[in-house]
């Protein structure tokens, strides 16, 4: 009774530090708080400092096509290594139409490559996730958020907070 009792404390010690670890968020800045420190942002996009527009926060992105065949491109490069699993997810709210893509360039990639994409973006902030990515080596990933695009989809608003590339 008393070696149950050892190891199933044991193991309700040891797994919450197991999923801890599991889900750190690699991403720098991923609420925009900090400005764009982090990202690399294009003319389409805007930071919004109004807590009453963001998800959580003060601060969410906003990003607006305004003709056919534009992109507001929102990256960020992060250290993976190889044989692990990340997910990626975000909270996005837009106007009728709008699209949304997530392309990745991994540690072994000569180009980018499309990893998921949205266009049923609803009016009200939602979490949106990426099929899990598994970089076959170690090295930097380059991750591209198309926030929005008219190129699938209608011109308009895309709003996006909380981003998270989870390990």
């Amino acid at each position: 009774m008393m070696t149950t009792w050892r190891w199933a404390l044991g193991f309700a010690f040891c797994v919450p530090s197991v999923l801890a670890a599991a889900d750190r968020n690699l991403l720098q800045n991923p609420g925009f708080e900090e400005g764009a420190a982090g990202w690399q942002m294009d003319r389409f996009h805007t930071l919004m400092t109004n807590p009453a527009a963001a998800a959580s926060g003060r601060v969410c992105l906003l990003g607006e096509t305004t003709a056919p065949q534009q992109a507001a491109r929102l990256i960020q490069s992060v250290e993976v290594r190889s044989n692990r699993i990340y997910r990626f997810r975000v909270r996005a709210r837009g106007t009728r139409g709008v699209f949304m893509a997530l392309f990745g360039r991994l540690p072994s990639d000569r180009e980018r490559r499309r990893i998921a994409s949205w266009d049923r973006i609803t009016s009200q902030w939602s979490i949106y996730e990426a099929p899990p990515i598994s970089p076959a080596t170690d090295g930097t990933m380059t991750l591209e958020l198309v926030c929005p695009s008219s190129f699938s989809g209608e011109p308009g608003r895309l709003w996006v907070d909380d981003l998270e590339l989870l390990e």
